[in-house]
């Protein structure tokens, strides 16, 4: 009888141990969810009130994907100090007037955007900094993809950025979508150590009016661009001519390079010979 009770105990333990088992292999299954960081808690106070989907007070990698506009939605917000965390929103297409007022806002991290709208409804980030006059510099400002991308006055009226490193826009620039990007009335910007346009036609049109004090740049891609005006880069160098022409695929249209005359008495003839070869001319006028 004893030996018979104390299987009988051997067996009910057995039971109590897989159960306890399948209850710890449950607990342990459950999916841990990644949060972002947002310093700033202005700028994380907007994006738990407009995207919290879940309601626990922060921002998921997953929730942050799922946004794609955040137009006006920190609009003359003085509080704002950083926007450190805007790079998890990877899907974002929409950001105009964002930031616009944003008068305290100094940090922004380097920006990269995945362009995917199409030409009837371009992705939209004109006006995003306009105002933002405590800005610091930036490294990276990028627009990826095969999808149109407005960027009208992205910065301004006078863009407070001073260096920037690395400036892509191999995304298709909307009509006139580049347009006076870093300020009405320019910016200090003197180097960009690269510019890479986009491997096909590409309007850029105004998009240098707003660099006036560029002194270098290397360019790169291989492009044929729809009115490429440098008549404002009066202190650009001549090697970085060269490279943007270097950067020109041929073309048998005929359109044009628009210069200033204080471009074209500058630049060595040599180095025009580059866009010419390549069936490109220069449309020169009187710069004053």
């Amino acid at each position: 009888m004893t030996k018979f009770l104390y299987c009988i105990l051997i067996f009910m333990t057995s039971i109590v141990c897989i159960a306890c088992g399948k209850d710890d292999n449950t607990e342990e299954e459950q999916p841990s969810v990644e949060l972002i960081n947002i310093p700033d808690e202005y700028f994380k106070a907007y994006l738990v009130g407009a995207f919290d989907t879940d309601q626990d007070g922060e921002i998921s990698v997953e929730e942050a994907q799922q946004i794609t506009d955040i137009s006006y939605g920190c609009q003359n917000n003085t509080n704002i100090v950083s926007i450190e965390g805007i790079e998890h929103l990877t899907n974002l297409q929409k950001a105009t007037h964002a930031f616009d007022g944003c008068t305290s806002l100094r940090y922004v991290p380097d920006l990269h955007f995945t362009i995917n709208n199409k030409k009837e409804d371009p992705a939209d980030f004109s006006y995003m900094f306009l105002n933002c006059n405590a800005m610091e510099d930036i490294d990276t400002i990028a627009f990826t993809g095969d999808g149109y991308v407005n960027a009208t006055r992205m910065f301004g009226p006078i863009a407070p950025l001073k260096t920037l490193k690395k400036f892509e826009l191999t995304a298709y620039p909307a009509h006139n979508g580049v347009y006076f990007m870093f300020g009405i009335y320019g910016s200090d910007i003197e180097t960009i150590e690269s510019v890479v346009l986009r491997e096909d036609n590409a309007d850029y049109y105004g998009l240098f009016w707003s660099l006036p004090n560029l002194q270098t740049a290397t360019f790169m891609g291989k492009c044929t661009p729809y009115h490429i005006c440098m008549h404002a880069q009066e202190k650009l160098s001549v090697d970085s001519f060269q490279s943007l022409f270097d950067a020109l695929l041929p073309i048998t249209d005929g359109r044009g390079i628009r210069l200033g005359d204080y471009n074209k008495s500058r630049i060595p003839d040599e180095i025009k010979q580059i866009a010419l070869d390549k069936g490109y001319q220069f449309d020169t006028f009187d710069a004053e």
